[in-house]
């Protein structure tokens, strides 16, 4: 008699063959699908890059560590370190010719209102955001030669009301 102890099968090769083809199959898919909705997260969120930037080359979704509204350049900071406004819209400022022209402050009060309104209709904002709590406002508008010579349009910036730190996200990418 032999005492020879026949070895374990594992639990792979206990499965017939079409149930390990079906097991790959079916990490394969798995693995497809977070790759895609990976894919699609990434593409929708901006890149913003950190540091000092110029007022031009700003984009939407900047958290700013700044408060003023007239700077030649930002520090965008990461949406988690607190900051006082972030960046959610560009205005188009489409003002008749004599109104820009005879007085260079419509053009910052335009601005002023037409922010006010993406926030009052949560335009580029977080549809959860609780209007009240914020104030929105222009930035970078144009003075009357810079309009006459084709900038047209204002940055939308929004802050806290009672002015404390933002330390969230409020952007919301438009479809």
């Amino acid at each position: 008699m032999s005492d020879a102890v026949e070895p374990r099968k594992s639990a792979w090769s206990r499965l017939p063959r079409w149930g390990r083809i079906g097991l790959i199959a079916a990490v394969v898919v798995v693995v497809a699908l977070v790759g895609i909705v990976g894919f699609r997260i990434l593409s929708k969120v901006p890149n913003i890059p950190l540091g000092v930037t110029a007022v031009g080359d700003l984009r939407d979704g900047s958290c700013l560590a700044e408060n003023g509204v007239d700077l030649a350049e930002y520090t965008v900071v990461p949406c988690t370190t607190a900051h006082p406004q972030q960046l959610f819209a560009t205005a188009d400022l489409d003002l008749p010719d004599t109104v820009y022209a005879s007085e260079g402050s419509a053009l910052d009060a335009f601005g002023d209102s037409v922010c006010e309104h993406f926030l009052e209709y949560r335009l580029f904002l977080m549809e959860h955001l609780h209007t009240n709590d914020y104030v929105a406002y222009a930035i970078d508008v144009p003075t009357p030669g810079e309009y006459a010579a084709g900038h047209t349009s204002a940055r939308c910036a929004i802050a806290s009301r009672d002015r404390s730190d933002l330390t969230t996200d409020l952007y919301r990418q438009m479809p």
